[in-house]
């Protein structure tokens, strides 16, 4: 399905529940975190545009959020993971953040390196790393410190130099991983035949690339969900991730019909309420 008429402000990259008492704590990748309340945010009627995030965060230029969580009263107990974009995983209690201050530092990071994802520690998972050069890690966690609020957390998955981590997030033996590339090629790869390693490897491949080729795009599934194609000229196509095969991690997957002769500039997940 193609849509010339539809936008990327049309798809929620994030969508939580809040109420009108909550404090909503914002994660960007610069490691930074910001407070508001949510009765700062004006009302908006669902096809509103909304008001851009600097409004409530003092963030600086190329600052962006990367998780946000609603909070009532006490902080959450248990952790959160840190994941970068040079391959580190952080894991630091809640607990850490009870600051007064509206914005702190949230973790330390190395020169060039950024924060990619944020979420709660879940017990009896792994965490995959997937890279830009098609290589992935299904790696313990087990070992991972407890760190305080400002440390730069550990090693995760080893990168060659000039790749990058797309995708870090837990899993369980369950699901599939969604990979396109950008030749463009999409495929499944069963998470189950990736076995567990420990971290700080460099893993194994999960796609089959050509030497200017880059994977686009990944992201885990355990229920079908849609995905949105975008082309180099800025036109939207919706795919569903039951339209994508399931293959071997070697494979370079196969073009969707909706993405023959085009060239993709992106991929995006929908979050939906």
């Amino acid at each position: 399905q193609r849509s010339g008429n539809s936008t990327l402000a049309e798809i929620f990259a994030a969508a939580i529940k809040v109420q009108s008492d909550d404090t909503v704590y914002s994660f960007t990748n610069k490691g930074n975190c910001y407070k508001f309340d949510t009765a700062a945010l004006p009302e908006n009627r669902y096809k509103d545009k909304g008001v851009p995030y600097k409004t409530v965060a003092p963030c600086e230029k190329g600052e962006y959020p990367v998780a946000f969580f609603a909070v009532k009263g006490e902080l959450p107990k248990g952790s959160l993971l840190f994941y970068t974009r040079g391959g580190m995983v952080k894991k630091t209690d809640w607990s850490e953040y009870n600051i007064i201050k509206p914005a702190f530092q949230a973790a330390k990071l190395k020169d060039g390196d950024e924060i990619l994802k944020i979420e709660p520690d879940v017990p009896d998972t792994t965490i995959m790393f997937v890279t830009e050069r098609g290589m992935c890690l299904n790696a313990y966690k087990d070992d991972i410190p407890v760190q305080g609020r400002i440390s730069a957390g550990v090693g995760g998955i080893n990168l060659d130099d000039g790749d990058r981590v797309i995708y870090a997030g837990q899993i369980d033996s369950d699901g599939e991983m969604i990979i396109a590339t950008t030749v463009p090629a999409f495929k499944r790869v069963i998470c189950s035949q990736i076995d567990p390693l420990a971290r700080r490897r460099k893993g194994v491949k999960i796609a089959e690339l050509g030497a200017e080729d880059k994977v686009l795009f990944a992201e885990y599934v355990t229920e079908p969900y849609k995905l949105a194609l975008e082309s180099e000229e800025g036109e939207l196509m919706l795919v569903d991730t039951e339209d994508i095969s399931i293959e071997k991690r070697t494979t370079k997957g196969k073009t969707l019909k909706q993405a023959k002769n085009v060239k993709l500039k992106g991929v995006y997940k929908f979050s939906v309420l």
